[in-house]
């Protein structure tokens, strides 16, 4: 079967030959990534339309732009339509051109179904121009509500956004959501899967190789993503004038923060690291070089319920003790012990001074978690859920 997957897909070499460095530690490019192995893996052909919009210091046209994703053995086309490279106006603009982009992009695909990311105008307008076209079933994929960021009074494209939602879910034929709260907010007549994470065989691979976390001389306190004021990673800049020993940072990300961090790793040499934006398995190997990792307070709106941080799964399967604020939409299989941090920087240093007795303490819930991943939320396994999923929608 021949899949569509409309996603905000963007690789790190495009990302550079864009000259975007505003953006960095994509969870989603890697789920995407693992999504597109798990579903080549069942014998479908996969081809990636991407709505991602570049975000530069100045305005600009940018040509359509084609690539080869390789995601394990597989090798996926992916098509970035035309755009004008300014992330506000690009966004609005691509969105109300997504049914011609999508047409054009598609043309000699001819897709079988269509797998949407989010509920965004892009992935509607491109979706509804190609069932006019050649119908076909639609599955949603659905990774965060349309305004489950803060994304500022000014920004109305979330407005938008809600009103796609419930059309959309009209016309899916099954869907994904990444925690219980959405799920359950979604037609239980329809196909679906819960699908918080997915895990890499490349992460598992290292962390059974790595050195177990907290047998060192020194301590390695991670973050590995994004980088802005809205992620909440301001903490570690705070943590760093107050660091105790034998703790140092490594932090491994890309966002307009960026040179803070830059400048931080200057100032504090062997005490603080910044990597910036990597491949994912170099990535992997920094992490798990990691004793503790950190989710850090993002800026959300609501109760929290309308995403999940994807970076807990990682952290976990890396082996690494995970401090986190209270996180509203974990799974439901105990992890709940990594919520130990009210989210303000002066908590973080009394946490990393009784981090390793917690580390021990918790072993046999952190051994259960991490069977649990392996068992529900490696590729193959994805995969195989997906398929099934296909199957009860009556295609496949």
């Amino acid at each position: 079967m021949k899949i569509l997957y409309v996603a905000p897909y963007a690789s790190d070499s495009f990302l550079e030959c864009q000259g975007d460095t505003q953006t960095g530690g994509l969870a989603a490019q890697r789920k995407i990534e693992l999504i597109c192995e798990g579903i080549c893996d069942q014998g479908h052909e996969v081809m990636v339309l991407s709505s991602f919009v570049t975000d530069v210091p100045f305005p600009f046209w940018r040509r359509p732009y084609q690539e080869r994703m390789a995601s394990g053995r597989h090798s996926i086309p992916v098509y970035y339509p035309a755009l004008l490279g300014i992330r506000a106006i690009g966004s609005l603009l691509n969105g109300v051109r997504a049914g011609w982009i999508a047409r054009t992009a598609a043309a000699s695909f001819l897709p079988d179904m269509i797998l949407l990311y989010n509920t965004n105008l892009f992935e509607f307008q491109a979706a509804g121009a190609i069932v006019n076209a050649k119908p076909c079933p639609i599955v949603l994929e659905i990774e965060d509500l349309p305004r489950a960021r803060r994304r500022g009074w000014w920004n109305f494209k979330p407005w938008i956004d809600q009103l796609c939602w419930d059309r959309l879910l009209r016309a899916c034929r099954g869907y994904t959501a990444v925690n219980r709260a959405i799920k359950d907010m979604l037609p239980d007549r329809k196909p679906s899967l819960l699908l918080p994470g997915i895990i890499d065989d490349r992460l598992l691979e290292m962390a059974a190789q790595r050195s177990p976390a907290f047998t060192g001389q020194r301590r390695t306190f991670g973050y590995f993503g994004g980088l802005s004021q809205d992620k909440g990673v301001m903490v570690l800049a705070d943590l760093a004038k107050e660091l105790p020993d034998p703790w140092d940072i490594l932090v491994c990300g890309g966002g307009p923060l960026a040179p803070l961090f830059h400048s931080l790793a200057r100032q504090r040499p062997g005490r603080f690291t910044f990597l910036g934006s990597v491949p994912s398995a170099r990535m992997y190997e920094a992490m798990c070089r990691c004793d503790c990792t950190m989710v850090p307070p993002e800026r959300i709106a609501g109760d929290g319920s309308g995403v999940f941080p994807f970076k807990v799964f990682e952290y976990l399967a890396a082996g690494t003790h995970v401090i986190a604020p209270p996180l509203k939409t974990l799974p439901d299989f105990g992890i709940d012990f990594i919520n130990r941090w009210d989210g303000r920087a002066d908590s973080l240093p009394g946490l990393l001074e009784r981090a390793e007795a917690d580390f021990f303490q918790e072993a046999p819930e952190r051994r259960q978690a991490v069977d649990t991943l392996c068992s529900r939320y490696r590729v193959s396994q994805v995969g195989e859920q997906i398929q099934r999923m296909f199957l009860d929608m009556g295609c496949a």
